[in-house]
């Protein structure tokens, strides 16, 4: 049974009693984003407590949505949901990203999740969902695009990364590129197309669970992604993430992934950096890893390539 409180901090009927440290502790959790839900968790992702209005975002109580908080997203966010714990037990801490959240009617609509950790709190994992429009880039609503496509172009991606950069200065914080490149042969050698795309779904929600809002991701070319992020919150293994992102369902297959980090420099004009990372990327769609050897001027490239030869699992913690 989950607990449930109402809006006006009302227990329903079918709620339990909970100490009131314990309260205490979930509503500090809650007020740190300023959400409309607070959902706590155990590591598995089973939904233990709920606060807020509910029925706003999901047309419903949470008992009728779901047992867990995979079940309240869109399938094609779920894999961003299960890389939000490994995550958050990285860095004890996600800022909000775009999600699709599953409504009682059968409609789905755009939330914020952001999520709190701390090994202080003994497996316990919070959640906080907020009402939110599509997040369009300013660039993309110029041209009259208001909702997101399934995927950015390469010129609607550098266009973010430019955005990015001068959002994360305005917070006097730093924003990162990452290229990733995987070898196609062998996954084409193992999937046929529709566990291609199974694939490609499963490591798109992957890395937007790390992108700046979710968003800050393309597929720029077959098997090669670009991701904008924080400056160092990433993953310790891109392999182990890549292969714990994939469906339990999908055949054994060596991945073979090349990973590079590219810094994004504020105190460049905006003209300077989109011609230099559409330089940039306009090689890397060509040429994958090739390009990772080149540094330009003043930008870290330092790049690395892994391999691994496993079968695919739905969830892994341990690694990365």
């Amino acid at each position: 049974m989950v607990d449930t409180v109402h809006p006006g901090g009302e227990l329903s009927a079918e709620a339990e009693i909970v100490p009131l440290r314990r309260q205490k502790e979930r509503f500090t959790a809650f007020a740190f984003a300023g959400n409309d839900l607070l959902i706590e968790t155990d590591l598995d992702g089973n939904i233990r407590y709920v606060a807020g209005g509910a029925r706003k975002l999901l047309g419903g109580d949470v008992n009728d949505a779901g047992d867990r908080i995979s079940d309240l997203v869109v399938p094609d966010d779920i894999a961003v949901v299960d890389e939000a714990f490994y995550r958050l037990t990285r860095f004890n801490r996600m800022d909000r990203v775009v999600i699709r959240l599953k409504r009682v009617n059968g409609t789905a609509i755009h939330a914020r999740l952001a999520g709190l950790y701390s090994p202080d709190l003994k497996g316990k994992f919070y959640f906080g969902l907020a009402m939110a429009s599509a997040p369009v880039p300013a660039s993309m609503v110029a041209r009259g695009i208001f909702e997101m496509p399934d995927r950015l172009s390469a010129d609607d991606f550098l266009s973010l990364a430019d955005e990015r950069v001068m959002q994360a200065a305005q917070m006097e914080e730093a924003v990162e590129l990452t290229l990733i490149d995987m070898d196609q042969a062998p996954l084409t050698a193992a999937f046929n197309a529709e566990q291609m795309d199974t694939f490609e779904k499963g490591v798109e929600g992957m890395l937007r669970a790390w992108g700046v809002d979710s968003i800050s991701v393309a597929k720029l070319a077959p098997g090669r992604y670009g991701l904008i992020h924080q400056k160092g919150i990433v993953p310790e293994d891109w392999t182990a993430r890549i292969r714990a992102s994939m469906d339990k369902d999908l055949p054994e297959v060596a991945l073979d992934v090349a990973v590079n980090t590219v810094p994004l420099d504020p105190n460049q004009s905006s003209q300077e950096r989109r011609g230099g990372l559409g330089r940039l990327l306009a090689r890397f769609v060509q040429a994958g890893r090739q390009v990772f050897g080149a540094a330009a001027p003043g930008q870290d490239q330092a790049a690395h390539a892994k391999k691994a030869s496993w079968r695919p699992r739905q969830a892994d913690f341990s690694a990365g």
